[in-house]
């Protein structure tokens, strides 16, 4: 991070937890609009009220600037995929100028992964995880996953 202050950069070495599995749905467009009232769903009553212009009384400007108006405020597709699981995590040590990088990666990917709809498959610290260290690759347990990643404690 640059600090304004000193004119340097700065590295962060505050202690932060992250879970191994991250739902998203509760900052969604559908569930945030949703909680609020304003998908088109449920502004169709509000809006059978008012008296809307019939296209074919429409100019061809007035149908051009409805297609955009359309076009502009049409909601996303809903989705119904919001949770992602862990597959890896980077660590650094030394300041912000030089230092080392080193990761430890969930291995179990792909094929041998559980189903999402499986219960299994959230948990995360079943799976193997490995240690990538420059040349030196080895196997890594994910108990220790706080203690080398979450920063200072």
């Amino acid at each position: 991070m640059f600090n304004f202050d000193t004119f340097q950069n700065d590295k962060l070495n505050s202690y932060m937890e992250f879970p191994t599995v991250l739902d998203l749905k509760p900052y969604s467009f559908h569930h945030v609009m949703g909680k609020e009232g304003r998908l088109k769903s449920q502004m169709q009553d509000e809006d059978e009220d008012v008296q809307k212009p019939k296209k074919e009384d429409m100019t061809e400007e007035e149908l051009k600037k409805l297609e955009e108006l359309e076009e502009e405020t049409k909601e996303p597709i809903e989705d119904d995929c919001f949770e992602y699981k862990l597959v890896g995590v980077n660590v650094h040590s030394g300041t912000a100028q030089f230092g080392h990088y080193w990761s430890y990666i969930n291995t179990n990917r792909g094929i041998d992964e559980a189903d999402g709809n499986d219960p299994r498959w959230a948990l995360s610290e079943q799976d193997p995880w490995m240690e990538f260290n420059d040349s030196n690759v080895s196997n890594f347990d994910t108990k220790d996953l706080k203690a080398k990643c979450f920063g200072n404690q």
